[in-house]
């Protein structure tokens, strides 16, 4: 069966109102173009809504605005920021790691390829 074209552009036509009144949220990672921040938008972004990450996004990055800030921190420290995005032992515990592990074999940098990403502590298929 072949819809009908009037039906499929009424369909098109409210996406695209739908879309500019809600899809284009302006989050702080979407203008970013550091590979640290955008590591750590998708770290928290994990199992958690944009809302509740854009506070606690804006808050990390002041605090570690680059890894070798974070290498320095304590497990706890990291915990204590992240906790209202909820499993914060965990996800402070591969932070801290993958923090140390960027500084350590990377030089502080973020790698740009699949295969060295996939290495680093917590980061998996959502995160790439």
């Amino acid at each position: 069966m072949v819809p009908d074209e009037s039906k499929v552009e009424e369909l098109r036509r409210r996406v695209i109102v739908w879309y500019e009144a809600h899809g284009d949220r302006d989050l702080p990672w979407r203008g970013t173009r550091s590979g640290w921040a955008m590591l750590i938008a998708a770290f928290l972004l994990r199992k958690t809504t944009a809302r509740q990450a854009v506070r606690v996004y804006e808050e990390f990055l002041r605090k570690f605005p680059e890894p070798r800030a974070l290498v320095s921190a304590s497990v706890e420290e990291v915990r204590d920021i992240i906790r209202p995005l909820g499993i914060e032992h965990q996800r402070a515990r591969h932070l801290v790691e993958l923090a140390e592990i960027l500084v350590r074999r990377f030089g502080g940098r973020v790698p740009c390829d699949r295969e060295r990403l996939k290495e680093l502590p917590g980061v998996g298929d959502y995160i790439m």
